[in-house]
């Protein structure tokens, strides 16, 4: 079940990126020509980035049964999320709320899955094995 979900979730995330790359591009070159700065354009990046960092993740640790991966993603996706919170009081860029609590559900539902995995599922101990193994 929790590999199922990194996948499905690092796949969405890369998905979200590349919407949220194209957005912010498109925002940036309005304010650009607005005159109201480049902030929108910066502050979406960086969210779009940490989602693409958070998929890379995902996708490479969908076999772990650590919590420690889904922690610092949650935690990646919670600095992208500050960024574009902050960022979202500039006039157009009220979109970046969304897409900040976008990340932090998606992260949310990953980190809770795990948690309920490790809880339904526990990891197999290994046997101990006391004799030297020889080789022939």
């Amino acid at each position: 079940m929790v590999r199922i979900t990194k996948i499905s979730a690092g796949t969405l995330l890369f998905i979200l990126a590349i919407i949220l790359m194209i957005k912010t591009g498109f925002q940036g070159f309005v304010t650009a020509l607005i005159g109201n700065g480049p902030v929108a354009g910066a502050a979406g990046t960086l969210l779009a980035i940490a989602y693409i960092v958070t998929g890379a993740i995902y996708l490479f640790t969908n076999r772990t049964y650590s919590l420690v991966p889904d922690i610092i993603s949650l935690l990646i996706l919670i600095i992208g999320a500050v960024f574009g919170i902050i960022n979202s009081g500039f006039p157009d860029t009220s979109y970046l709320k969304f897409w900040a609590w976008l990340g932090i559900i998606i992260g949310a539902i990953v980190l809770i899955t795990s948690i309920v995995d490790l809880i339904i599922n526990p990891i197999p101990e290994e046997p101990e094995d006391n004799e030297p193994t020889r080789q022939r």
